[in-house]
């Protein structure tokens, strides 16, 4: 619970206190509601209206986005943040990794954005292969972005060298 909060008289019934509280709460997010069980809010003690604190709607925002993430296979914004600082990345670093404009990562990791399944799928790959992170990206962690995109293009070449070898194979055989 958030330390500090006033606990005040209700302004709907007059007659109750509102004082900080753990409750099931629905959250609206995206189209679909998604109940969280123990939802910090401040609840009169008479009428139970339920008002929220600095924070408490934005903490339920996000608890409702990893509920919406979870029901769609998605990895959480927690997930996220965890393997990005795991790996030394900042936000910047891992956006320009994926090819995702800025401040993509942090609103994935606040959760007020969702990621795509593509991008998903990427993290997943790299948090289960994560030596692959020098190897695709071609950079040491805190390169200049000039030497990033070098990386990208000399791994682009590489990539159509050994479809050309393939095709010349295939052809061959």
């Amino acid at each position: 619970m958030a330390q500090g909060l006033e606990s005040f008289r209700c302004p709907a019934c007059g007659t109750g206190t509102v004082r900080e509280a753990r409750v099931p709460y629905t959250v609206k997010f995206r189209g679909s509601e998604y109940e969280v069980e123990d939802a910090e809010v401040m609840l009169c003690s008479d009428c139970e209206e339920i008002y929220f604190a600095p924070g408490q709607s934005d903490a339920l925002q996000r608890r409702a986005a990893d509920k919406a993430r979870e029901d769609m296979g998605l990895l959480t914004g927690h997930e996220i943040a965890a393997f990005r600082r795991t790996q030394g990345l900042t936000q910047a670093e891992l956006e320009g990794a994926l090819g995702v404009p800025p401040k993509t990562v942090a609103r994935w990791e606040i959760g007020t954005v969702l990621q795509s399944r593509c991008p998903d799928t990427f993290l997943r790959l790299l948090m289960r292969h994560s030596e692959l992170i020098d190897e695709l990206f071609g950079y040491r962690v805190g390169a200049r972005f000039e030497e990033r995109d070098s990386c990208w293009g000399m791994l682009a070449e590489e990539m159509v060298e050994d479809n050309a070898e393939s095709e010349e194979f295939a052809l061959a055989s």
